[in-house]
C-alpha cells in the first residue's frame, strides 16, 4: 500500500513537471536554445542522480524518473499565441558547453516568515523544477527576525524552506551557515572558502544560504544583509574575487580567473518578493514587464525616489505603514471592516500589497522596489550580458503546474494550467508577456489563491475588482538606446542627412540587408529618404533599430501635414527573438518618438505580420496590392467620422506610395 502510494506520488509530480514544460512553453524554438544551453554533458552528474535514486528507495523515498519531455516539441498552440520578430530564415547556432560546468540560479527569498505552508511548499516545487532542468537554485534567506534572537529566528525559516524543497523526490538541499567573512579593513562581505559553495552544487544539491558573516577582527558571527549577501555571492560565482599573487604574470592570473569563470555559469537572479515586480509609475498601475537597465534604470529609480520622497513629505498620501499578519490591524487599515470575502485571519501577501494604487504607495513598499531595483543593477553590472534577472511575487514563483478546480457550471472547463512565470524565464529567456505589448492586451496572471479556489470559497465570493498580482518584471543589462537627433521629432525641423557624422552608415546599412537577407541600392535610397527624415532609433552597436520619415501623402493639398511613417524596423538576425530588441526599439518608437501614432506597411505574407498585429492599433489589407498596413495611436474621434477617414485615407495613400530600394529589384521578395 505504502509502496503504491509513493508511486502515486512520483508520477503525479512527473506529470506536474511535464505539464508545467508544456504550459510554460513558447516556441519550439525557444525549447531547442535551452536544450542547447543548458542541457548537461557531465557524466558525474548522471553518476550523482543515480547514487542519489538508490539513496532514496532505501530510505523508503519515492523514486521519481528522469525528465521526459513528451509531446513537447508537438505543442503547436505556443507557436501561434507568441510570435516573435522574425525575418526569413534563421540559423540555429549550436552551443557548446564546458563539460561539468554548472549553470546556476541565485535566489533571494524575501520574508518566507510570511509565507503560509502552501505557498512555501510550492515554491520548494519549483525551485526543485528548476534543479531538474539543469539550473541548480542557491538560495539566500531574506527573513525578518528579531534582533535579540536572530539566530533562532534564521534556524527556523531555513529550516522551513529546507522541508518545502525536499517535499519534492530526488531532490536534496545543503544548508551553509557562516559563508561569509567580514572585517574593519574589509567591511563588505566576502565568500571566505568557494569550494564550501561549490561542493554542493557539483553534487546537484540546492544551497540554503543564511546571511551571517564571521567578523575576524571581533570573532564572532553576525548578521549581513542579504543583499549584501547575494552581491558577495555574485562576485565569487562570477569569478571576480581572485586576488593574483604577487609574483604571478597576468597570463597566468588571466588563465586562473577564466578556469574558475569556467566552472559556474551564474545566468538568472531571481528576487522573490511580496511586493511583486517593480511598478510604472506613469502608467496604470501594472509592474514593468522588461527593463533595460542601460536605458531606463536611471529614470525608473528616479521615479521611484520621488515616489518616496513625496510620500515622506506628505504623510496623508499614503498609509503610514505596511499591514502585517494581525487580524485586528488589518481591519484598522481597512476602516474597522475586512474586505468582502477574506476571512478573519492572516491576509495574503497578495492582498496585503496588491490593493494598493501605484499612486498611493505603502513607503516601506517603494524602498523596497528600489532596495530590488538597485542591488540586480549592481549585480548585473558584474555579470556577462547574457545573464538576466526577474522579480516575482511569492505566490507566483509557488504557481507550479496548479490547475483551476472543477467549477459548479457544467460548462466551465477546470483544466488550464498557469504558466510560471520562473520555468517559462528558464526556458526561454524572455519575459512571461511581451513588453512592447500594448497596455491591456498584457494581463496579470491570476492569483494562486484566486485561481485555485472553488465557488464556495470565501475568495470567490469576493467582487470581480479583487486585484491579481502583479507582472513579473524581467530585467538585463541590456543596451544602450539612441535616438537621432534628439526628440521631439517636428516635420519643421531640419531633416538630418544620413551622411552626418553622428550616423555610422556603414553599419546602419548592413543592419538593413542582413535583417532583409537583401541587398540596399544604398544612393536610391539615401536620395529618397534624406530630405523626409524624421530620425533613426538604435538599439546597442546596431543589433536592431527604426527609420522614420515625414511623408506627405500624393497628390494632396500644400498644407496637408506630413504622415509619421515607420520606414524601416530591423534587427540583426543573431538577435531576432531573444533578447528584447525588438521590443526596445518599438517601445521607443511609438511611446516616445510618435506618441501620437505613426503608420506602416508590410508585405501581405511577412512571417513579422503576426508581431505586428498584436502590436498595432489598427491594420487593412490595401486592395489590390501585396500590402498589409498596420498604425499605431488613436485616430481623431471616437467614433468613426470624416476627420478618420480623412486620417486612414493619407496612411493608405502614403503606404501606397512609397517607392521599393532594393539593389535586386523583385518586389517579391519579403517586406520592403
Amino acid at each position: 500500500m505504502k509502496h503504491d502510494e509513493a508511486f502515486d506520488k512520483s508520477f503525479r509530480a512527473s506529470s506536474s513537471f511535464e505539464g508545467d514544460l508544456l504550459s510554460s512553453a513558447a516556441t519550439k524554438r525557444d525549447a531547442k536554445a535551452y536544450l542547447s544551453r543548458l542541457k548537461s554533458t557531465s557524466d558525474d552528474a548522471r553518476k550523482t542522480r543515480a547514487t542519489s535514486r538508490s539513496s532514496d528507495v532505501l530510505h523508503g523515498r519515492p523514486y521519481r524518473p528522469e525528465v521526459n519531455l513528451g509531446g513537447f516539441f508537438g505543442y503547436s498552440r505556443a507557436v501561434e499565441n507568441n510570435p516573435d520578430f522574425e525575418q526569413g530564415s534563421r540559423h540555429e547556432l549550436a552551443v557548446e558547453e564546458e563539460l561539468g560546468r554548472k549553470h546556476v540560479a541565485l535566489v533571494k527569498l524575501t520574508s518566507p516568515e510570511e509565507l503560509e505552508a502552501e505557498t512555501l511548499s510550492g515554491i520548494g516545487q519549483t525551485l526543485s523544477q528548476l534543479s531538474r532542468l539543469s539550473m541548480v537554485p542557491c538560495v539566500v534567506i531574506d527573513a525578518k527576525v528579531s534582533s535579540h534572537d536572530w539566530r533562532k529566528g534564521l534556524v527556523r525559516q531555513i529550516e522551513r524552506i529546507t522541508n518545502a524543497i525536499e517535499q519534492s523526490p530526488d531532490t536534496h538541499t545543503r544548508r551553509i551557515d557562516y559563508l561569509f567573512n567580514i572585517s574593519h579593513r574589509q567591511p563588505t562581505p566576502t565568500v571566505a572558502d568557494r569550494k564550501y559553495l561549490l561542493r554542493p552544487l557539483k553534487q546537484e544539491r540546492i544551497p540554503i544560504i543564511s546571511p551571517v558573516a564571521f567578523d575576524t577582527d571581533m570573532q564572532k558571527n553576525c548578521p549581513i544583509t542579504a543583499d549584501a549577501a547575494i552581491l558577495a555571492l555574485t562576485k565569487e560565482l562570477a569569478g571576480l574575487n581572485l586576488i593574483p599573487k604577487p609574483s604571478e604574470n597576468h597570463l597566468d592570473a588571466t588563465k586562473r580567473i577564466q578556469t574558475l569563470q569556467n566552472q559556474i555559469s551564474l545566468d538568472r537572479l531571481i528576487v522573490l518578493d511580496p511586493v511583486g515586480g517593480i511598478p510604472e509609475l506613469q502608467g496604470e498601475g501594472r509592474s514593468h514587464v522588461f527593463i533595460n537597465m542601460e536605458q531606463e534604470y536611471a529614470e525608473i529609480h528616479r521615479d521611484l525616489a520621488g515616489q518616496l520622497r513625496a510620500n515622506k513629505l506628505d504623510p496623508h498620501s499614503a498609509p503610514s505603514k505596511m499591514p502585517s499578519g494581525n487580524s485586528k490591524e488589518w481591519k484598522a487599515d481597512n476602516g474597522g471592516e475586512l474586505s468582502p470575502g477574506i476571512q478573519e485571519s492572516k491576509p495574503s501577501e497578495t492582498q496585503v500589497y496588491s490593493n494598493v494604487p501605484a499612486n498611493m504607495m505603502f513607503p516601506e513598499r517603494a524602498q523596497q522596489h528600489l532596495n530590488n531595483l538597485s542591488l540586480l543593477r549592481d549585480a548585473l553590472t558584474l555579470l556577462p550580458p547574457s545573464s538576466s534577472a526577474i522579480i516575482t511575487t511569492p505566490l507566483d514563483a509557488a504557481n507550479s503546474s496548479r490547475e483551476s478546480s472543477p467549477s459548479s457550471h457544467f460548462s466551465a472547463v477546470g483544466t488550464r494550467r498557469f504558466k510560471n512565470p520562473l520555468i517559462h524565464n528558464l526556458l526561454t529567456d524572455k519575459p512571461p508577456h511581451s513588453s512592447s505589448l500594448p497596455r491591456g492586451r498584457a494581463t496579470p496572471l491570476p492569483s494562486v489563491s484566486s485561481a485555485t479556489s472553488t465557488s464556495d470559497s470565501p475568495s470567490s465570493r469576493a467582487p470581480s475588482s479583487t486585484p491579481l498580482t502583479s507582472l513579473p518584471t524581467f530585467l538585463k543589462r541590456g543596451m544602450p538606446l539612441t535616438i537621432i537627433p534628439p526628440l521631439p521629432w517636428t516635420p519643421t525641423t531640419t531633416p538630418l542627412p544620413l551622411t552626418d557624422p553622428s550616423i555610422n552608415l556603414s553599419r546602419l546599412i548592413h543592419l538593413i540587408e542582413d535583417s532583409f537577407s537583401r541587398p540596399l541600392d544604398t544612393k536610391h535610397y539615401l536620395s529618397r529618404i534624406s530630405p523626409i527624415l524624421a530620425g533613426l532609433i538604435i538599439a546597442g552597436d546596431h543589433e536592431g533599430g527604426a527609420i522614420c520619415t515625414w511623408e506627405r501623402p500624393p497628390n494632396s493639398p500644400p498644407n496637408t501635414p506630413p504622415v509619421p511613417y515607420l520606414d524601416k524596423f530591423a534587427v540583426l538576425k543573431r538577435s531576432q527573438g531573444a533578447g528584447g530588441v525588438a521590443d526596445m526599439v518599438f517601445n521607443a518608437l511609438v511611446r516616445s518618438c510618435f506618441p501620437q501614432g505613426v503608420c506602416w506597411r508590410s508585405r501581405a505574407d511577412n512571417p513579422v505580420n503576426k508581431w505586428y498585429f498584436q502590436r498595432a492599433k489598427g491594420t487593412m489589407k490595401l486592395r489590390g496590392s501585396q500590402w498589409m498596413m498596420f498604425w499605431t495611436g488613436e485616430l481623431p474621434g471616437e467614433s468613426p467620422g470624416e476627420r478618420e477617414r480623412e486620417r486612414l485615407d493619407h496612411y493608405e495613400a502614403v503606404c501606397r506610395g512609397v517607392g521599393a530600394s532594393w539593389a535586386d529589384g523583385g518586389g517579391g521578395r519579403k517586406d520592403d
